[in-house]
């Protein structure tokens, strides 16, 4: 997909699309706008949401994952709970068949599969002296990346062998600067890692830096087709990694919490429900 080409036309139907998304708070409980392909109800306002490139819808409420794996056909769903672990602080479903829990305080990771079964035992990489992982991301090949606070380091930690095969260096020398790293996040072409003082720092496979991204100031990102996708003082923008090219919707309101983009369609969390829309950067 193409996101690069945004004409005047589509410019004026991404606004009235998340016009319509920020509006649907005032008519709770009514009819749904027409745009409006489906609607998902959360219970709790602090819900975490995620989608992965097979277009399936993750929400989290507390210690418990309801994925719904044609959303936009299919009220179905499938859950996930193991509350003994504490609260889900994070998931990632880059991987579809190998979805990454973290569950906070005690740092401890899961790893479920496409039907939220279980894939490996529960495990913690204090056991191998990464005492405080703050953020964790799925890669290929039963890898995952975790960023650990007490060493300020990406590790890039075998989820079979239980061993950490490389490791980036020391974030605040790359960055130059001291900087709270927030968000990490990979795809087929890299690891991505925001920290909002500076910007996204970007690592290949072994964990060696690439370059960094001059944005700052973002909570979290969307690496997808080779674009990043973030929403930043109130505008979705879609920025090419290839290209100097990219797109903008402004967000009027203030009840978007967190955007996702998956082919066709746009998936918007707000404090009481995920709301799915046609995508408004598709070409004409």
């Amino acid at each position: 997909m193409n996101y690069s080409i945004f004409t005047e036309k589509w410019r004026s139907k991404g606004l009235f699309v998340l016009m319509t998304i920020l509006s649907f708070s005032t008519i709770w409980g009514q009819t749904l706008p027409p745009d409006t392909l489906a609607i998902f109800k959360i219970r709790d306002k602090e819900a975490l949401m995620t989608t992965d490139h097979l277009g399936a819808l993750y929400i989290v409420e507390r210690n418990q994952i309801t994925k719904y794996p044609k959303p936009l056909s299919s009220k179905k769903r499938v859950r996930f709970s193991d509350p003994q672990n504490g609260e889900i602080a994070h998931i990632d479903a880059f991987n579809p068949l190998s979805v990454v829990v973290l569950y906070k305080p005690f740092n401890i990771i899961q790893i479920i599969d496409n039907q939220l079964n279980r894939a490996s035992a529960n495990f913690s990489p204090e056991q191998l002296g990464i005492m405080d992982i703050q953020l964790v991301s799925s890669a290929d090949q039963n890898m995952i990346w975790l960023y650990d606070q007490s060493t300020d380091r990406l590790h890039r930690f075998n989820t079979e062998t239980r061993r950490v095969e490389f490791q980036s260096q020391i974030i605040t020398k790359l960055a130059g600067m001291e900087v709270e790293p927030n968000y990490l996040v990979s795809d087929m072409n890299g690891v991505y890692l925001n920290c909002p003082e500076r910007g996204i720092l970007v690592f290949d496979f072994f964990g060696n830096h690439k370059k960094t991204i001059p944005i700052t100031g973002l909570q979290r990102f969307q690496v997808k087709n080779q674009n990043l996708i973030f929403r930043k003082d109130g505008v979705l923008e879609i920025h090419s990694l290839e290209r100097p090219k990219q797109s903008k919707v402004q967000l009027p309101g203030t009840d978007i919490r967190r955007i996702r983009l998956e082919d066709n369609y746009i998936f918007v969390l707000t404090e009481k429900s995920v709301l799915v829309f046609e995508n408004p950067f598709l070409n004409p």
